[in-house]
């Protein structure tokens, strides 16, 4: 193929068709029909505002989690009631821990010795 000379025969020979249009060739060369145009590509572009506060949130959240497994749940229960029978308060101290926890025992021995917390 060998490009087709310009108007004037200067440069090369450029056509602006639509589709749907047709151009006859010069010298008798044939035509050149515009059928149409075909997508061949889809683009979207688009922004995500969230996202940072999600990856924060998750983090946090994993945070927590690692911190449940890790540390060392001890629950301490005091019971005050008043005996009828002797006219005295009897106080009650338990304790109940997540796992086999050997320092169960010093806590509740604590409660019992300053139930105040003054150590």
């Amino acid at each position: 193929m060998k490009p087709l000379p310009g108007k004037d025969g200067e440069g090369q020979l450029r056509i602006l068709l639509r589709p749907g249009q047709t151009f006859e060739l010069p010298d008798g060369r044939g035509s050149i029909t515009f059928d149409g145009v075909e997508r061949f590509a889809g683009l979207s572009i688009r922004t995500d505002p969230g996202k940072t506060l999600t990856l924060v949130s998750a983090v946090l959240m994993l945070a927590g989690l690692v911190l449940s497994l890790v540390v060392r749940r001890r629950r301490v229960f005091v019971r005050v009631r008043p005996d009828a029978a002797t006219g005295r308060t009897v106080v009650s101290v338990g304790g109940l821990a997540k796992d086999d926890d050997e320092g169960m025992d010093d806590e509740v021995a604590a409660v019992l010795t300053d139930p105040e917390g003054r150590r």
